[in-house]
């Protein structure tokens, strides 16, 4: 079995990120503080929060804009 991870594509640039996260480091850090917190939260709107981010960045919205607060 491989130690090496897949690398995946981040959804606002299009570089690689690693596998379990949302988005690259780069575009994570363009977050709103507010909005980085609401997504690292694991409870029963996690899901729900994490749809917001996919609408966000399929409508357009810039990183620094998107606000997820649920």
């Amino acid at each position: 079995m491989s130690t090496a991870t897949r690398a995946t594509t981040c959804l606002a640039c299009k570089e690689t990120k690693a596998p379990r996260q949302y988005l690259c480091r780069g575009c994570w850090f363009t977050l709103q503080p507010a909005t980085r917190t609401a997504l690292n939260k694991h409870d029963e709107n996690a899901m729900r929060r994490l749809s917001d981010l996919y609408e966000a960045l399929r409508q357009g919205t810039a990183l620094h804009l998107i606000e997820v607060t649920r």
